[in-house]
């Protein structure tokens, strides 16, 4: 109860507290794990997702590796809801980490195992999981600098039936699109979809500044000459920098890594390379 109390307020480091904590009890007793795999798995979950969202990555990895080995240890013993649940946990967790180092064209060696996954339990998933997994490899293919891929995938969600994302996913799959077209320079067609995603925002329950000022950003990129591009992208570098500090709007950079994709294009990179030279800099400082 109180994990999900502070990660529906966005207080990452509490999450990881009570993760932690969490798992800390199966440590004690590993007789525990037995009579509730799926609290134990649960738990390693929410110790990967809140690593994850404060990108600690030391406790990611060292988490990942735990439940990787545990997964491959008891899968013959699992019972369907628990592979299942390993499944999620496991592959997510191997998609965020490609996405902490930046080695998105490793990470594409992920997607036809997932598939292959997906299509056995075909019928049993929630579909938001589905979904989120789609969002997953959709954001692997855009750092693999592959978007015509990453827009097949965003086709998949935004067409999906009963619209089984949550409304602030689907707003960052509405940008991701944006972004990957961008990308593919379909120019013609960006003033409608642009028009389709302010609106949709305009109407959500709770959006984003992020959200928001993307959109008036792509509007003034699109209607900008070339010539005039690159100082766009540096104002919106900066206005998204001031964001990182504001608490309530960390989720949403959790969800869309928009800051690396404007800093690509300011530095001329690759997506990838940019996520790559962060995660350096960030390790050498913990290093320190």
């Amino acid at each position: 109860m109180y994990y999900w109390q502070h990660y529906l307020l966005g207080e990452y480091a509490r999450c990881l507290e009570f993760a932690q904590q969490w798992v800390r009890l199966y440590d004690r007793d590993a007789r525990m794990i037995d009579p509730d795999v799926d609290m134990y798995l649960i738990g390693l979950n929410h110790l990967l997702v809140s690593s994850f969202s404060l990108r600690d990555y030391e406790v990611f990895r060292d988490t990942l590796t735990r439940l990787e080995t545990f997964r491959s240890g008891q899968y013959a013993r699992l019972n369907y809801n628990s592979k299942i649940l390993s499944f999620l946990a496991v592959h997510q967790g191997r998609y965020n980490l490609h996405f902490l180092e930046g080695s998105f064209q490793e990470g594409l060696k992920l997607i036809p195992r997932t598939l292959r996954r997906l299509k056995i339990y075909e019928g049993r998933l929630d579909p938001h999981k589905v979904l989120i997994l789609y969002y997953k490899i959709a954001w692997m293919y855009m750092g693999a600098g592959q978007p015509g891929s990453a827009i097949d995938y965003l086709n998949k969600i935004l067409n999906a039936p009963g619209k089984s994302l949550r409304e602030d996913l689907q707003a960052y799959t509405q940008l991701l699109f944006i972004m990957a077209h961008y990308d593919l320079e379909n120019f013609d067609m960006l003033d409608y979809r642009i028009q389709n995603t302010a609106r949709f925002i305009s109407q959500m329950k709770e959006s984003s500044k992020l959200q928001k000022e993307a959109i008036l950003f792509f509007r003034a990129l699109l209607s900008a000459p070339p010539s005039a591009r690159l100082a766009l992208f540096e104002g919106f570098g900066a206005q998204l920098a001031e964001y990182r500090n504001d608490p309530y709007e960390q989720r949403a950079f959790i969800f869309l890594d928009l800051p690396a994709w404007v800093d690509a294009k300011i530095q001329d990179l690759p997506l990838a390379a940019v996520v790559a030279q962060r995660f350096t800099c960030r390790q050498q400082f913990a290093g320190k």
